[in-house]
């Protein structure tokens, strides 16, 4: 399978912050609001056939190749013989036979990388949203089968599928109110052009970016600390790596990453510290897992105090702040292992990851 986490235009910014305190649950009312707030996101593609939204979805996680898709189409409109850039993703590839849906993705890319981000974060509950959105619209009464698309509603799953099973039609409607009762029925209209089915090679939802993962890079720490007891004044850097497995179920994987300092600092310095990811899906968009930081000093002059080995215990969980999706994580930690020095055997960690678009991925979208 080509898609790869590898493909993800995401950066990762975390604060991790040790709390003595008590994590205050969310209410129900904050749960509808981020749910509110992910069904705006995918409004505007919900009620697209399963077919076709299994290839939007994937599609939107790499906003640049839709640019450059979007280019090509153009550029090569009535040319049968065109190829598409093979290191395009196949959700892509399979896209760009609906120009309609790449055209419209290029015109709105900021909505397109938030949902891609969204898609990227926590799969699960984008297609909860838009299983939401879908039975609002059909609750309201202006979602129904016609001759060119089948709904098809089975307990709480709302299915779109195509009436005729060689031809799509991309429907088009306002969001805002196909999900609102009206006296007079707003039903989805459709752009002019039928399109052949081009079956992406995953199903109607299927877990986007399953599988194997991984990739390898440089790593840099600078002195930012405001007291010594904080950090060192050394300036380091090393190779740091990923690799990981992720499926429905959840993810598992390691990051690990090694200092040597390169200036400042009091004497050599010899770093590794391998963070241990696993995260295991328990349905409504949370996870249960943990994340530890297990590390050792290669520099220091006892080996017997040179580890610390956490073990940790948390839930996890994504919210959607306005368009910007941001994961939380709350995790008990016992230290089975650390230097005599370095404090108390237990902890409470909050870390709060905000998921924003690449900034020199943007930059070459513009180019």
């Amino acid at each position: 399978m080509k898609f790869r986490m590898s493909n993800f235009p995401l950066v990762a910014v975390a604060a991790c912050l040790f709390v003595i305190g008590t994590l205050f649950p969310r209410t129900g009312c904050a749960e509808e609001a981020a749910l509110s707030e992910l069904e705006e996101l995918v409004g505007p593609v919900a009620l697209y056939p399963d077919d076709l939204l299994s290839i939007v979805l994937p599609a939107s996680t790499v906003p640049l190749q839709i640019v450059e898709a979007d280019r090509w189409i153009r550029q090569n409109k009535g040319n049968e013989k065109a190829v598409p850039k093979d290191s395009w993703d196949d959700a892509v590839k399979s896209l760009i036979n609906y120009p309609d849906v790449v055209a419209m993705m290029n015109e709105d890319l900021d909505w397109t990388s938030a949902l891609g981000e969204a898609v990227a974060t926590d799969q699960e509950a984008v297609m909860d949203a838009v299983q939401s959105f879908r039975r609002r619209a059909e609750g309201a009464g202006n979602l129904k089968s016609d001759d060119k698309q089948t709904v098809v509603v089975e307990k709480e799953v709302v299915k779109i599928v195509q009436t005729d099973p060689q031809v799509i039609y991309v429907p088009q409607y306002q969001p805002q109110t196909v999900v609102v009762y009206q006296s007079v029925p707003v039903y989805p209209t459709y752009y002019p052009t039928p399109y052949p089915v081009y079956y992406y090679p995953y199903p109607p939802g299927h877990h986007f970016a399953a599988g194997f993962f991984w990739g390898v890079g440089p790593t840099m720490q600078f002195p930012t600390h405001t007291d010594d007891v904080l950090g060192n004044d050394a300036f380091m850097i090393g190779p740091a790596a990923y690799a990981g497995i992720m499926g429905k179920w959840g993810v598992v994987g390691a990051f690990p990453q090694h200092w040597w300092n390169i200036g400042g600092g009091d004497g050599y310095t010899s770093f590794t510290a391998t963070q241990l990811f696993y995260w295991f899906s328990v349905g409504g968009g949370y996870q249960i897992g943990g994340a530890p930081i297990i590390t050792y000093d290669w520099a220091s002059d006892d080996s017997d105090n040179a580890w610390t080995i956490p073990v940790n215990l948390g839930v996890a969980k994504t919210i959607m702040i306005g368009k910007l999706p941001v994961k939380l994580k709350f995790e008990g930690i016992y230290y089975a292992e650390q230097p005599d020095a370095f404090g108390p055997h237990w902890g409470l960690q909050l870390t709060v990851t905000p998921v924003i678009p690449n900034p020199f991925q943007w930059r070459s979208a513009g180019s």
